[in-house]
């Protein structure tokens, strides 16, 4: 059995069940919304999952407690606490299973970009002048250094949704003047030397396998997500990187993910982060990498494995 944790509005994730099936495969889906209603019982004395395979690929607990709707102080704090009880047992429940079982176990899968980025400089990849810092005069003195710099998040983006309109953050240009606007302190930000990009790179990482996708940006100088008319045709990167970015990926012990790079003025190869959680099915359409299929032979593989293990 392939256990797949994955939020329930993951339409991509659809795609790798129906090959799964297509290769008759038994997997059963996890989301947030049904997971902790069916919570499985864990026992000291025995383990129960020696013979199941578990692929953490995206996942989100902040669900509201059914029959806690109200705006009182009181359903507010109740809400609050479960959500931190939910992220609790969802940690147990992951701490129980034999690691030999996982797939980008969640203590893997949520690295910070700050520390992929050392992990990365200390494997020999090109990586970009960064600092982390809640200092204004830190921030005028980085800029000073380079000639533009961005900030971003240095965890996971967010979303915010309301009833009309879904709001989310992007990589942003800082200007000498943003910065003056700051107060002296601020909350911790990361900040980045801005790279002259001859084109951006998304790779997907399954297996030791990369499938590279070259974008081409409708606007150079701001995030590609902002844009919809961006040039998209496959990449073949070179060994010595394919080299280093297993080397990574190992380290970080990920079978899956998705980087990204930034191809410069210089013809160099730029390490930015990785997204254990990143998506494929658009990519993967657009390159014709079948993506989806590859994912359920790498699961239907990892599974067998398992299984002969056991013999």
């Amino acid at each position: 059995m392939i256990n797949i944790f994955s939020n329930s509005a993951d339409t991509s994730i659809d795609f790798v069940l129906d090959w799964l099936e297509y290769y008759q495969v038994p997997y059963k889906r996890h989301n947030p919304n049904t997971f902790f209603s069916n919570y499985p019982t864990l026992s000291l004395a025995k383990s129960n999952w020696e013979n199941e395979l578990f692929w953490y690929y995206k996942w989100n607990n902040d669900q509201k407690q059914k029959g806690l709707m109200g705006n009182t102080i009181l359903d507010k704090g109740i809400q609050k606490k479960m959500v931190k009880e939910k992220e609790i047992l969802f940690s147990i429940y992951w701490k129980n299973l034999p690691i030999k079982n996982t797939i980008n176990h969640p203590d893997d899968a949520n690295v910070d970009k700050y520390t992929q980025l050392i992990q990365a400089k200390d494997i020999g990849l090109n990586i970009s002048n960064t600092i982390l810092t809640c200092k204004k005069i830190d921030v005028l003195n980085f800029c000073k250094e380079n000639k533009e710099i961005v900030t971003k998040n240095f965890n996971s983006g967010f979303f915010i949704h309301s009833e009309n309109d879904t709001f989310c953050n992007y990589t942003t240009i800082l200007k000498e003047t943003d910065i003056q606007n700051l107060p002296d302190t601020f909350f911790i930000s990361l900040f980045q030397e801005k790279i002259e990009k001859q084109f951006e790179l998304k790779i997907i990482y399954i297996d030791g396998v990369f499938y590279p996708v070259a974008l081409l940006p409708e606007n150079k100088d701001t995030d590609i997500r902002r844009f919809k008319n961006n040039m998209t045709f496959p990449h073949e990167i070179p060994s010595d990187l394919s080299s280093k970015l297993r080397l990574f990926m190992d380290k970080l012990n990920l079978s899956y993910g998705t980087i990204d790079m930034i191809f410069n003025k210089n013809n160099e190869y730029i390490f930015l982060e990785v997204n254990p959680s990143g998506q494929f099915l658009g990519y993967s359409n657009l390159c014709n990498y079948g993506i989806e299929e590859k994912i359920a032979i790498f699961l239907k593989k990892r599974l067998n494995e398992l299984n002969y293990e056991k013999k």
